[in-house]
């Protein structure tokens, strides 16, 4: 029902009604929950990485040091006819490197004070036979109380029979000067063995090659022996001829070593082809 009231049209209450009727009667949507919020994705864990293990370098092995020589034992007790310092008879040994160069060794001194006051040791003379080859001054002097022993090392570096004078006085004298003296042997025992086994071989010891290397150098057993290789010998095949198929032939050389400029026949000579006419033979130097 419809009421016009100053220019406006009115709804009646019972269409109005209806209208709500009609309107509750139709299905409601249901209200839409809001969306829960998602959760985040699980962090994704990633396997540790492994330490870098660095290999640990080893220490680089020391060269070998040469041996150093034992210290010489003591003097024996002072005696009622000692005086002065007593002197003990020592030897050494040196040692060398293989081609027998860098020697090194050392002379013992062992001096034991029979005096009964302190001494004091100014200085050391060496002698070669009747030559004086060293002195050796001591500042400051070293002091050696009474029955005490004295050790020293003085470098020496080839093989020699020594006599030492010890000289030595009370300490803060500058008169009043004593000696004792003693013999005392260097040795190169490794050296004497090899000079030893050279002249078994009916060898000559001495230095050969380019760089002069003291070895022996030994007869051979089977010198002036026919040979057409290097192999054949001991020492060297030293070429005398070709024959008519210009194969070489040869002797064995008397020596292991040789030395200055000689034709030879080399190792292997034999396995290769002969050549017609043959090549001029030159001389090799082997210094």
């Amino acid at each position: 029902m419809t009421y016009v009231r100053g220019g406006r049209a009115w709804v009646g209450v019972g269409v109005f009604a209806t209208t709500l009727a009609v309107a509750l009667a139709q299905p409601q949507p249901r209200p839409v929950a809001p969306p829960s919020p998602s959760k985040p994705p699980a962090p994704v864990v990633k396997p540790a990485a492994k330490a870098m293990v660095k290999p640990v370098a080893k220490p680089a092995a020391k060269p070998a040091q040469p041996s150093k020589p034992p210290p010489p034992p003591a003097p024996p007790a002072c005696s009622a006819s000692d005086f002065g310092m007593s002197l003990l008879p020592t030897e050494s040994d040196i040692k060398c490197d293989d081609e027998w160069n860098n020697c090194t060794g050392e002379i013992l001194v062992a001096a034991r004070n029979c005096t009964s006051e302190f001494q004091s040791l100014v200085r050391v003379e060496i002698y070669e036979g009747a030559r004086k080859s060293q002195v050796l001054e001591y500042s400051p002097a070293p002091i050696v109380p009474p029955q005490t022993v004295w050790r020293e090392g003085i470098p020496w570096s080839a093989p020699a029979e020594l006599d030492l004078e010890v000289f030595f006085r009370p300490p803060g004298q500058v008169s009043g000067e004593q000696s004792s003296r003693v013999h005392v042997r260097v040795t190169h025992k490794a050296l004497a063995a090899a000079q030893a086994s050279c002249a078994q071989c009916d060898g000559t010891w001495g230095r050969f090659g380019v760089n002069k290397v003291a070895a022996c150098n030994c007869k051979t057993k089977d010198a002036g022996k026919e040979c057409l290789d290097g192999e054949d010998c001991e020492g060297y095949c030293m070429f005398v001829r070709y024959d008519t198929s210009g194969r070489e032939h040869g002797v064995c050389s008397e020596t292991q070593k040789l030395t200055g400029c000689h034709t030879l026949i080399y190792k292997g000579a034999s396995k290769e082809t002969p050549v017609v006419p043959p090549p001029k033979k030159r001389p090799s130097c082997v210094d």
